[in-house]
C-alpha cells in the first residue's frame, strides 16, 4: 500500500463533471482560489514532453499518440511523444483520467501489458477513439476530444 501519494486540483473532464460527487467515491468537486472548479485527484503517473517526433502529426491524423520515455529506441523517437522519467505510484485503470497539458480524457480501456511498460520504459499508446475493449497489450484507449496539438514542456498525467 502506498501510503505517500500526491494530491493536485485537476479541471475534470467536462463529460463528469456533475456526476463527480456520486460516481467517484472519495473525490470532490472544488473550486480554487482563482474560482475555477476543479477535481481532487491522485496522480499515478506524471512527466513532462521533452521531444516530439518529426512524424508525430501523422499519427495524431489516426487518433493515436506513442508515448516513450527519454530512453526511447532512436528508430521509433521519430514517431513518439518523448518524455521524461516518471514515477509511477498505482496501476492504470478504466475511469482513470488521462491529461494532455490543459487537456482531459477518460481512460476506457488498458491493455494488459500497459502498467509493466509504461513502468519499465515510460512507453504505451494512446487512442483518441473510446473503445471500451482494447486488443492490443501496450494501448491505453481514451474518450474526449482529440488532440490537435502537443507542444515541449506540457505534462502528461495519469490520475485517479
Amino acid at each position: 500500500m502506498l501510503h505517500h501519494r500526491r494530491r493536485e486540483l485537476f479541471p475534470p473532464h467536462p463529460a463528469c463533471l456533475k456526476k463527480v460527487a456520486g460516481r467517484y467515491r472519495g473525490r470532490l468537486s472544488l473550486t480554487n482560489e482563482k474560482g475555477i472548479e476543479g477535481v481532487y485527484l491522485m496522480k499515478k503517473y506524471e512527466v513532462v514532453v521533452n521531444e516530439i517526433g518529426e512524424s508525430i502529426a501523422q499519427l495524431l491524423i489516426q487518433d493515436m499518440l506513442v508515448l516513450f520515455d527519454e530512453d526511447a529506441p532512436t528508430d521509433l523517437s521519430g514517431f513518439a511523444v518523448c518524455h521524461s522519467k516518471g514515477s509511477f505510484t498505482e496501476q492504470v485503470a478504466v475511469g482513470d483520467m488521462f491529461y494532455l497539458g490543459d487537456r482531459s480524457y477518460r481512460i476506457t480501456a488498458v491493455g494488459h501489458q500497459v502498467n509493466h511498460i509504461l513502468n519499465q520504459m515510460g512507453h504505451a499508446t494512446i487512442k483518441f477513439d473510446g473503445a471500451d475493449l482494447t486488443r492490443l497489450p501496450g494501448y491505453i484507449h481514451v474518450k474526449g476530444d482529440d488532440p490537435v496539438h502537443i507542444s515541449l514542456g506540457e505534462k502528461i498525467v495519469i490520475a485517479s
